[in-house]
């Protein structure tokens, strides 16, 4: 998770092929030694508007489990505006889309300035 708020300038900034090797380590590492072993890492960035470079950028880390069993899904999230773009298929819609559209709205409504 980047908070992009707090510091616009950050940027999650690890490959497709480095978020793989942290899950494939983290699975070799615990009891999951399963034919079915698999791993879901999901990448956020906080506080901005979804640019189409971000958006590029992050895209490039969507990976579907494959062999290796490691689903990656990358999110830009920007809780102020309610704009919310993800990698996922469909945009998200049947992995959490409306969850944090959920989120987002609580969050605004109890940063809402008193009336």
């Amino acid at each position: 998770m980047v908070d992009r708020e707090e510091t616009p300038e950050r940027r999650f900034s690890l490959t497709r092929e480095q978020v793989t090797a942290l899950a494939l380590r983290g699975l070799d590492a615990g009891a999951a030694r399963s034919p079915a072993r698999r791993a879901s890492i999901e990448v956020f960035e906080l506080g901005r508007p979804p640019m189409s470079e971000d958006r590029a950028r992050l895209g490039a880390l969507r990976r579907a489990s494959g062999a290796e069993g490691v689903d990656i899904t990358p999110w830009i999230l920007d809780p102020s505006t309610g704009d919310l773009w993800s990698g996922a298929p469909l945009g998200g819609f049947f992995v959490g889309r409306r969850f944090f559209q959920e989120v987002m709205r609580g969050y605004v409504a109890a940063h809402r300035p008193p009336a």
